[in-house]
C-alpha cells in the first residue's frame, strides 16, 4: 500500500478524494479491522490519518465530486 485512494470529510461536511503518499506521512494502521467472509483477497484497512496534511497535488477533483 504505497498510494491509497482515500475519501476524506472536510470541515464544511463535504468530501474530498485524494491519493495519500504513504511514504511521506505518519499514520496508524489496523490491518485486523475488517475480516470479510467472501472477499479474503481484498485489502481493506482502517488507517488513522489524524494530523496528516496534504498539498493540492494529492487532491483528485473538487470537494463533493465523489458523491456526484
Amino acid at each position: 500500500m504505497e498510494r491509497p485512494f482515500v475519501n476524506g470529510k472536510l470541515p464544511d461536511g463535504s468530501w474530498q478524494m485524494c491519493i495519500v503518499p504513504m511514504d511521506e506521512v505518519r499514520t496508524r494502521c489496523d490491518r485486523d479491522w475488517r475480516q470479510p467472509m467472501g472477499m479474503r483477497a481484498t485489502a481493506s484497512y482502517k488507517i488513522d490519518f489524524s494530523g496528516v496534511e496534504l498539498g493540492a497535488e494529492a487532491l483528485i477533483g473538487q470537494p463533493g465530486d465523489y458523491l456526484r
